[in-house]
Formats: structure tokens, C-alpha cells, sequence
């Protein structure tokens, strides 16, 4: 984060953040990530071995590195 978006954060402006995934774990490194078109399922993603795997979103944010919807995130300043 650089300095506006700690102060747009503090201030109550910005409430969102976004990360690419590039890890899951249990899986590795992430090749592929799209939603997914298999019924029933959310997200499809190729592992470093490039095998296909689906998951429904409840699945994905269990395996997801940085977190949960609502933690609580610290970011240091420069």
C-alpha cells in the first residue's frame, strides 16, 4: 500500500483491497485462475503440475493465503 491508500483507508474512502492469487494452500503455485464452468462449482485453477482443479467459493477462501473477508489488515508506512 503507498501513502494515499493508507490515508483513503483511515479515513474510511477505501474499504476494498484486492491481491492476485498466485498460491492456494494445499496447492502450490497457481498457473490458470477463472470462474469456473462446470456446474456446481465457482473457480477453476491449474496447479504448477497444470492439473485443472474446480472449487466453490466457500472452498477457495479456505485455501486462500491472505486471509478472510473482514480481517483485519496492518500495513506498514514508508
Amino acid at each position: 500500500m503507498n501513502g494515499a491508500m493508507v490515508r483513503a483507508t483511515l479515513a474510511g474512502d477505501k474499504t476494498n483491497t484486492r491481491r492476485e492469487v498466485t498460491t492456494l494452500i494445499g496447492f502450490g503455485l497457481v498457473k490458470e485462475f477463472d470462474r469456473s464452468d462446470t456446474p456446481g462449482y465457482d473457480w477453476h485453477f491449474r496447479d504448477s503440475s497444470m492439473r485443472w482443479h474446480d472449487l466453490r467459493h466457500a472452498e477457495l477462501l479456505k485455501v486462500c493465503p491472505y486471509g478472510l473477508v473482514g480481517d483485519r489488515l496492518w500495513v506498514r508506512e514508508t
